[in-house]
């Protein structure tokens, strides 16, 4: 397993998994469709960029990525929001990043492939309410990721507020 911590600067509620030369040419709003709230495949980028939204609009968030060999147990206890996708790498490494630009963390090198990412959240309602976090961030999310064939959307667990509201859009 390969770790990795970053304090994320995120802005329009939002951040982005990404190979370094994914991040489509022509991105749109009109890319957010069949949203389930917490992450977005758009499908113009065929699986090699996703964005996940946050209920902190601007400042900071935790991020934790974890990489391994195997898929890891389900942890749905500590979260609020867990959601599975899968994505292909064709160029390595990946990224996560913000839309601004200012905060990325190069993800552990991945082979190039398939691989099933599984992001958790907690803390997106209370985020969502002070709007802007500058320091000691609110909202934590966490990005589990092993190599696996393509797959359909997984929705574990939805249940806070935020993503109610997005889902309701």
């Amino acid at each position: 397993m390969t770790t990795a911590h970053v304090t994320l600067h995120v802005s329009h509620s939002q951040y982005w998994i990404s190979e370094i030369n994914g991040f489509p040419d022509d991105f749109t709003s009109d890319m957010y469709t069949g949203f389930n709230g917490l992450i977005s495949l758009p499908a113009v980028t065929l699986g090699s960029f996703a964005i996940v939204m946050t209920g902190t609009e601007t400042g900071n968030i935790s991020v934790d990525v974890d990489w391994t060999e195997t898929e890891p147990p389900l942890d749905l206890d500590a979260w609020e929001e867990v959601v599975e996708v899968s994505m292909e790498f064709e160029e390595e490494p990946g990224l996560v990043f913000g839309p601004s630009g200012a905060s990325s963390e190069v993800l552990p090198q991945l082979a190039p492939g398939w691989y099933r990412i599984r992001v958790h959240a907690r803390g997106r309602d209370e985020g969502h309410t002070l709007r802007t976090v500058s320091d000691d961030p609110v909202e934590e999310h966490l990005i589990t990721a092993w190599p696996a064939p393509p797959g359909p959307e997984i929705r574990h667990k939805l249940t806070d507020a935020y993503g109610a509201e997005i889902r309701t859009r």
